[in-house]
């Protein structure tokens, strides 16, 4: 009885520890979303030729990037959940979420400069998944709770 406890325990610091990270990852992702807004409406609503001169070519410049982001790993293109149902049903093991999760994060910022409609709901719960399963990955247990890890991640995110 004693070993349960302790094993509770454990898994409740776990997941505080997950709420923490996912709740800083998506807390500084939101952030940064608004100050992206606000400095693309800036810049495309200015009526300085320069300022619009500059802003096209960092347009042109970050969608090269997305373009080059999205060709490396397409696992982060879109909102990215469609992906985790694929990694859901395949059961895959290799999730590569120390790339995804930077990847997801700077390639929804340079969608959301660019002006295209992305909400931050999807990222936000991809990335709050791959949060799930980097904590998985460190305290490699039980493979049946990798599916719940991702899961809570998630749920983390979304709340």
């Amino acid at each position: 009885m004693h070993l349960k406890i302790k094993d509770l325990i454990s898994e409740i610091f776990k997941l505080t520890i997950m709420g923490l990270i996912v709740g800083l990852v998506i807390s500084v992702y939101k952030y940064l979303v608004f100050l992206v807004i606000d400095l693309s409406q800036t810049i495309y609503s200015s009526k300085e030729w320069y300022t619009l001169f500059y802003g096209v070519i960092l347009s042109l410049i970050l969608a090269f990037t997305a373009f080059a982001i999205l060709r490396r790993e397409p696992a982060v293109r879109g909102s990215g959940l469609n992906q985790l149902k694929e990694f859901f049903n395949k059961k895959e093991k290799n999730i590569k979420w120390f790339l995804y999760i930077p990847l997801m994060f700077f390639n929804s910022l340079i969608t959301f400069f660019l002006g295209i409609p992305l909400g931050m709901e999807a990222p936000s719960t991809f990335m709050g998944a791959m949060c799930g399963y980097a904590l998985d990955d460190f305290s490699r247990k039980d493979d049946n709770l990798t599916n719940i890890k991702i899961c809570m991640g998630a749920g983390f995110s979304s709340a």
